[in-house]
């Protein structure tokens, strides 16, 4: 569960273009030799693209599910069976790898930050959210004095409760960049020959599942009207905090077949010469995958969980059993 960003040259930037437009303007390529791409008129007949309503979102328009379909007598592994079975992984913060080090570049001035303002209205729902925070073991208060003092942004969501956003940027240009190779499409293809079923899994609060070390965390100290806070956990914000997650996730999980990563999204992919021998296929890899996130840690997001599709989206493009094409 983490926002979308992009990383270009390794410094913060704001994603301008969507990569279908990136695309259309010749800035993007993107190689489709091996691709077999769906045109519209060959989905108005597909049974494995479902339009609910005028108002589905575009993931809604992209999956269809195996287990809603008239193939339903050949299910296999339902998702009564994975909650209850693997309740454990879908609860509480998860804890990838050791506690990390953030590194600085060298003689790097520190920068202590004033604490913003904040509206009256806002501050009673931060003072929750912050002992919300720190009951959970994600954040901490701070008495000492501290080199980095960083500023915060509140901004209230639609449903009334608010987010909390860290602003570390004199800490992002003192940090050093973590390298790491993300995943793109045509990574995926080899592994879709004989692709017939799709679940797609979301990590739990990703970033947070990274516990920080002690000098790391005091570098996230932020100042509030209530007192000063460090993180616990990686933050979002902090500029190499996408692909350490990313590194992370990937030792914990690469090594198993037919299963991908890119972000927080967690894709496994079914195979096999019929749907009943993809989803033999997938259910095995779908175990494999839940004890493997069982035994390093990895926390997911139940109400974000795409369980053996026909169709998913992926990576800005639409995987499905009849081939691969962008969004």
């Amino acid at each position: 569960d983490l926002p979308e960003e992009t990383d270009i040259d390794g410094e913060n930037c704001t994603n301008l273009l969507g990569s279908r437009a990136a695309q259309q303007m010749g800035l993007v390529n993107v190689n489709y030799d091996n691709m077999k791409i769906l045109s519209e008129s060959d989905q108005k007949g597909d049974s494995h693209t479902t339009m609910t309503s005028s108002e589905s979102s575009p993931t809604e328009r992209s999956t269809h599910s195996i287990l809603t379909s008239p193939e339903s007598s050949q299910t296999g592994l339902t998702m009564e069976q994975i909650t209850s079975e693997y309740k454990d992984i879908f609860e509480g913060l998860g804890q990838l790898g050791p506690k990390l080090h953030l590194e600085l570049e060298e003689n790097v001035k520190p920068v202590q930050q004033a604490v913003r303002k904040i509206p009256e209205s806002m501050k009673d729902p931060l003072r929750s959210h912050l002992a919300e925070l720190e009951e959970k073991g994600i954040i901490e208060r701070v008495y000492q004095p501290t080199e980095w003092i960083n500023s915060i942004v509140v901004a209230k969501k639609s449903n009334g409760s608010i987010r909390l956003c860290l602003d570390p940027r004199p800490l992002n240009k003192a940090l050093k960049r973590c390298h790491h190779p993300m995943q793109t499409i045509e990574d995926i293809l080899p592994e879709l020959g004989k692709a017939k079923v799709f679940s797609k899994l979301d990590c739990l609060n990703g970033y947070w599942q990274v516990p920080l070390d002690e000098e790391s965390s005091l570098l996230t100290t932020f100042g509030t009207p209530f007192g000063r806070y460090k993180w616990k956990r990686l933050p979002f914000g902090i500029s190499p905090a996408g692909k350490i997650f990313q590194s992370r996730l990937d030792q914990a999980i690469d090594d198993l077949e037919g299963v991908k990563t890119v972000a927080d999204d967690i894709l496994v992919i079914g195979n096999g010469d019929s749907l009943a021998e993809a989803i033999t296929d997938h259910d095995a890899k779908m175990k494999q995958l839940l004890n493997r996130c069982r035994e390093r840690g990895v926390k997911l997001n139940g109400t974000k969980f795409l369980l053996k599709q026909t169709s998913v989206p992926y990576i800005g493009h639409v995987l499905t059993s009849a081939g691969v094409k962008p969004i």
